[in-house]
């Protein structure tokens, strides 16, 4: 039995009552307490009793779907959301005073100029495709501020650098002012009414204590957002936006297929006879004049179909002598009782 100890699935160790000395204790079990964070790649480092991603190093940040105009060294989004929510569902005060304007983008080109348009106002803002699947847009863009009022005066400056380019309509439809990460709202309900219990306050104390997660306010490198960029591209042409073309030479990324219903059956058969030919070293010229010439016969002898005289074509891949005297040989054959006028 000692080998089934402590392998039951997590739920049930989230069934365990506990109280008096035992719970004060698990109350600064922080090995247990952290146990979900290695399967995101951290470990405690015996240094400095923090969590760390020992095994990670630098690198470029190449499978983002954002291009971001500025770094945001007031923001510490790789802290706050990706381990703070997503592992412990509390909303971190920093979340709490980010305000952001939020813009849906109708396709690539719109793409294209918001993001100059961001990096001319330079403000903390990122555009890029949406693959979230709860957020029902392909583009998207976004401005951050850390105040209401900030985020109102953000909203306004906005719409009118919008409107210049694409219409006022145009603005009021796809911008907004929101508080936080959409995810947040999803989870915690409407933001207006957020708060932090004071038990979630202590685990954020306990958490900025253990969790080493170390800031990036390096600006994005020009060479990352080229490559954004032709993912972006490759993005509108997946969803049908063929305004990504223009960009591209005037040319679409993949060919097309050919299409048949739209067209005239005989001449269909007629171009698939001539590639016919054409595995066999007949040119299409050549293949053209004989199916021309072919034709011209079936209307002097009042052949129905040029398909019938193919058949006659065909018949030759055999010696018709051969074939002749196979035919009497099988009537010769065939036993008296059972022949027919026809044998």
């Amino acid at each position: 039995m000692a080998g089934a100890f402590e392998q039951a699935p997590p739920y049930i160790y989230e069934t365990m009552k506990l109280g008096g000395q035992i719970e004060k204790i698990s109350q600064r079990d922080w090995i247990g307490i952290f146990s979900g964070m290695e399967s995101l790649g951290f470990n405690w480092d015996p240094m400095t009793s923090q969590l760390r991603q020992l095994a990670a190093f630098p690198v470029l940040q190449s499978n983002s779907p954002w291009c971001h105009a500025s770094s945001s060294p007031g923001k510490h989004c790789g802290m706050d959301h990706n381990i703070i929510f997503n592992n412990f569902k509390i909303i971190h005060p920093r979340c709490m005073s980010c305000w952001k304007v939020c813009m849906t983008i109708e396709n690539f080109d719109h793409l294209r100029q918001i993001e100059k348009m961001q990096l001319e106002q330079q403000k903390e803002a990122k555009c890029g495709i949406e693959l979230r699947d709860y957020t029902p847009k392909h583009y998207g863009a976004y401005w951050y501020t850390s105040s209401i009022d900030a985020g109102m005066e953000r909203y306004h400056e906005v719409v009118k650098d919008v409107t210049r380019l694409f219409g006022k309509k145009y603005a009021e439809k796809n911008i907004l002012l929101k508080r936080a990460c959409t995810e947040y709202e999803m989870v915690k309900g409407p933001s207006a009414f957020w708060f932090n219990t004071l038990e979630e306050d202590r685990t954020l104390d306990i958490i900025d204590a253990y969790v080493c997660v170390p800031r990036n306010n390096v600006d994005q490198p020009e060479m990352i957002k080229n490559h954004i960029r032709l993912r972006q591209a490759l993005w509108a042409h997946a969803n049908g936006d063929m305004s990504y073309v223009p960009y591209n030479g005037g040319h679409k990324f993949f060919p097309g297929y050919m299409t048949y219903h739209d067209k005239n059956i005989d001449d269909i058969k007629h171009d698939i006879a001539l590639a016919v030919g054409m595995q066999h070293g007949i040119n299409p010229e050549t293949g053209a004049a004989f199916v021309a010439m072919a034709e011209d016969f079936k209307n002097a002898n009042n052949v129905d179909k040029i398909g019938d005289l193919a058949h006659l074509l065909g018949m030759q891949q055999n010696n018709p002598i051969n074939m002749l005297q196979g035919a009497t040989t099988m009537t010769q054959e065939v036993p008296s009782e059972l022949k027919t006028e026809i044998t």
